[in-house]
């Protein structure tokens, strides 16, 4: 066995134990981990979680956009689940003076465990940013709409799509934002996400769509491999 092999089954010793805790997620949150992503029209995002934060009493994790092609100024804010969901608390931008919303409770962003047509809502009330300003209570509604094999620049995972089942769409001077508080196309659609176990987005539309170039869980570099060939991997 390489390295890289030896590598690669110690991460799935530390997933697999952690699935059997119910510990795996769709979002793996702690500091430092990155993910970078690319777009076919030669843009680039890249993510990085960079420390925990108190919101509404719950803690949640800031993931920063230290270098994006449209969010640059922006950070977001979550959280997972015992059972691996992911919540959503809200966002900030730097630009335009400095705005944002908080969510609480926060938005459940990805029911699990997943399933094809499942759906679930969340009614819950949004903050306006600088001073928690109270501006409206909102419902939305989210869908796992498929499940598939994906292949983007890091490589080949299962990953679930999911989607808006109600739209929801921040607007401030005269441009949509997403929920993440991401920029989108003017005139287009919310943005599509698909979430892979153990590793977080590989694919999400935004201004442009974007998949995943690279990624690091912890403090290894992971290798280009899909969930079920890390698990095929560590029973060779």
């Amino acid at each position: 066995m390489s390295t890289g092999q030896r590598i690669i089954t110690a991460i799935t010793i530390t997933l697999l134990a952690s699935a059997a805790l119910g510990q795996v997620g769709y979002w793996p949150l702690a500091e430092g981990n990155t993910w970078t992503y690319v777009s076919d029209g030669g843009q680039s995002e890249t993510l990085l979680v960079t420390e925990q934060i108190p919101i509404f009493g719950h803690s949640a994790w800031v993931v920063d956009y230290p270098e994006s092609s449209w969010n640059e100024p922006l950070e977001n804010y979550w959280s997972e689940g015992p059972d691996g969901q992911v919540y959503l608390h809200g966002f900030w931008r730097d630009d335009q003076g400095g705005w944002g919303y908080l969510y609480e409770p926060p938005v459940l962003f990805v029911d699990a465990p997943l399933a094809v047509g499942d759906t679930w809502s969340t009614t819950y009330d949004t903050y306006q940013l600088p001073g928690e300003i109270f501006d409206e209570q909102r419902t939305i509604t989210l869908t796992a709409v498929e499940f598939g094999t994906y292949v983007v620049p890091a490589g080949e995972f299962e990953a679930f799509g999911v989607g808006y089942a109600r739209q929801a769409v921040l607007e401030r001077a005269g441009r949509q934002y997403s929920l993440t508080g991401e920029a989108l196309e003017p005139g287009g659609r919310d943005a599509g996400h698909w979430w892979s176990l153990g590793v977080g987005r590989i694919r999400y539309h935004v201004t442009d769509a974007l998949q995943l170039e690279s990624y690091m869980i912890g403090t290894v570099a992971t290798e280009a491999r899909s969930w079920s060939g890390i698990k095929n991997l560590f029973n060779e």
